[in-house]
């Protein structure tokens, strides 16, 4: 079989990286090696660096419309190309196609359409005062592109979660240069063919967007320490994230993290019990639990539990999973089966046993566990993978608690019908995103992150254009 060969987008045109490694490409459903690519070095980033200075001013020139208009196009051609990308990402990632036909490809559209119509029109705003002698003052507030920045995306969710950074990045009025994930690099690899193709119907500047594939610890990283790159929005695991960071902060970079989770589900005596059930089942395995909003760690009022657990259980055998991303990251997976084992955690569905028929693959079956200390790493460490457990509380103040017991502060997902309840953990419980009777509801105009080692900074309409621009304030004195 003739390997696919994926190519970085530079200047316009789809070329290979420049460095003589090559990373291998596997499709993980087969487990089987399908493509390639040449690692990207220093000299293909100055190259698009210098093509994304040129290309940043031109697109300073455009009007807000003409700029909303690129946008849209560019989210008409992944439109166009819906079922290429489809079977890409699906060969890419080893997701089921259902999930990458629902979730993966039409956010990937609506990201670019949202962000269309919000453009930075950099007008300002304007702001009087009277000083001590009675005049007026006048303070004008003007925001401006940063120039260049860096996206680094994850394996995931790769054209989703790229194409959410790149079109905030482009409204904003910047330049953008973005890293994928080695481990999937075919639809952003499909998107830079694309943008080749169309780029004069699009009206695309030439090195306005520029894609360049690798490893993080060769281009990505090369991407953070650039002196001309001005910011860097990454998306990833909170090790990586931390590198990230110490390394933007070395050149005094705006940076932006969105990361891990240890996402809690607490389910009270009061909710809905059918309707949490159904949420938990895709709460927990859609993807394959390989989505930094899923629910890991349940809690369950005690006078519930054996009833909420015995639905999910007969739930979760009915479903369908698609594959981990890789053999490396199953085995990661695994050690924390062997880890629960070990900690005398009872397995509900998906024990060592019945995984033994996956062996060579890169699938598992859902994992259900109890019986497993709070401080246990299965209820304390993110494992990504469709994993889960099932823990009691006795009433609200035990349930906040142990809801906080993690490091970690992306998401929650809390069932109960008392308003007064919700009103209380709004407050008290330690997540930047908090579902209440409902799981992964999303307005793109609402600010999106994490508390503590789940991320730095948000993500949204408003907040990601203000994160990829900057403000200065100017007093106009008398004249």
């Amino acid at each position: 079989m003739k390997l696919k060969e994926f190519s970085n987008f530079v200047a316009g045109e789809s070329k290979r990286g420049s460095a003589s490694e090559i990373i291998d490409v596997f499709a993980p459903a087969e487990n089987q090696l399908y493509g390639k690519l040449h690692d990207s070095t220093t000299e293909d980033l100055d190259a698009a660096v210098k093509m994304a200075k040129e290309a940043q001013r031109e697109w300073m020139s455009f009007s807000r419309d003409e700029k909303s208009n690129v946008l849209t196009r560019i989210a008409k051609v992944i439109e166009d190309h819906f079922d290429l990308f489809l079977e890409t990402e699906v060969k890419d990632t080893g997701k089921l196609l259902s999930f990458a036909k629902n979730v993966d490809i039409p956010r990937s559209v609506t990201n670019f359409r949202f962000f269309s119509q919000h453009i930075s029109s950099f007008d300002g705003k304007e702001l009087r005062q009277k000083n001590a002698q009675g005049r007026e003052e006048i303070f004008r507030v003007l925001s401006s592109p940063l120039g260049i920045v860096g996206v680094i995306s994850p394996w995931n969710l790769p054209l989703y979660l790229l194409t959410w950074k790149i079109a905030p990045a482009l409204a904003a009025g910047n330049a953008v240069i973005a890293k994928p994930s080695e481990l999937t690099p075919a639809s952003a690899s499909l998107l830079g063919e694309l943008l080749a193709t169309y780029q004069q119907k699009i009206n695309l500047p030439t090195g306005l967007i520029s894609i360049l594939h690798g490893y993080g610890k060769t281009i990505g990283e090369a991407i953070v320490e650039h002196p001309e790159i001005k910011a860097i929005s990454f998306t990833g695991g909170t090790f990586s994230g931390r590198k990230v960071y110490e390394k933007a902060a070395s050149g005094l970079k705006k940076c932006s993290l969105e990361l891990g989770g240890k996402n809690p589900f607490v389910v009270f005596d009061d909710a809905n019990l059918e309707e949490a059930v159904d949420l938990a089942v895709r709460s927990s395995f859609s993807n394959q639990g390989q989505i930094c909003l899923c629910s890991s760690r349940f809690y369950l009022q005690e006078n519930i539990y054996e009833k909420f657990k015995q639905s999910f259980i007969e739930k979760t055998k009915k479903i369908e999973l698609g594959s981990l991303i890789s053999s490396q990251h199953k085995e990661k997976v695994m050690s924390f089966l062997l880890q629960a084992k070990e900690c005398k955690g009872v397995f509900l569905t998906g024990d060592l046993e019945e995984q033994k028929k996956h062996e060579g693959t890169n699938f598992l079956d859902p994992v259900i566990l109890e019986n497993l200390p709070q401080k246990s790493p299965l209820n304390q460490e993110e494992i990504f993978g469709p994993v889960v457990t099932l823990n009691s509380f006795k009433g609200e103040e035990e349930a906040i608690m142990l809801a906080n017991d993690s490091s970690y502060g992306l998401a929650a997902s809390i069932w109960t019908t008392n308003l007064g309840r919700m009103l209380r953990l709004s407050q008290q419980v330690e997540a930047g995103n908090i579902w209440f009777n409902g799981w992964m509801r999303r307005d793109l105009r609402a600010p999106f992150g994490g508390m503590k080692n789940s991320g730095v900074g948000r993500e949204g309409s408003v907040d990601s254009i203000r994160f990829f621009t900057q403000e200065k304030s100017i007093f106009m004195g008398e004249i």
